[in-house]
């Protein structure tokens, strides 16, 4: 799929003509997720055979540290929920607990209440799993529950951040 991006829109597959796709802002900077480019033909990433253009392109980076505090939590919840994710609860490491507390309290500290309760519901329950897992007390609800707040909470932080753009440069 990146391959056929590439292609695309480097115009190795013709003139870039449209793009399909949804278009996000975050912390005040797009991000697209493209469907399908209109070029010489139609491409349709997903569905696209390689072209060789991907190879052709300089690897770049972007910034992946987030200065301010609120931000820099938002992020490190992220990766904490991933981890319980990634590992599971069978290979959990054994300071996810004491880290996600840890978080919980920074949360309630950056007056995040429901934030820093969710996350300390969870790691009790993730504690108490560890100590006599029972089966009939699922971790999925509070998981769930905690995913999308922390989806409201980024939401909200991207307005906030688009807001100030457009007040700082009121051009864009």
């Amino acid at each position: 799929a990146l391959d056929a991006m590439a292609g695309a829109l480097n115009g190795t597959l013709g003139p870039l003509r449209h793009v399909a796709g949804l278009l996000h802002w975050v912390r005040g900077s797009p991000q697209l997720e493209p469907w399908a480019f209109a070029c010489e033909q139609v491409v349709v990433p997903d569905f696209a055979g390689a072209c060789g253009a991907l190879a052709t392109l300089p690897l770049g980076s972007a910034a992946t540290q987030v200065s301010e505090p609120l931000g820099a939590l938002l992020a490190e919840l992220r990766v904490t929920l991933g981890s319980l994710l990634h590992h599971g609860l069978a290979r959990l490491p054994r300071d996810w607990v004491r880290n996600a507390v840890a978080l919980s309290q920074r949360a309630q500290a950056l007056s995040l209440p429901a934030l820093g309760q969710r996350l300390g519901e969870l790691s009790a329950r993730v504690q108490a799993q560890h100590a006599a897992p029972d089966t009939s007390a699922p971790l999925a609800p509070l998981f769930n529950a905690l995913l999308a707040l922390l989806q409201l909470h980024d939401d909200a932080l991207d307005a906030v951040v688009a807001e100030q753009a457009t007040m700082a440069d009121p051009a864009q």
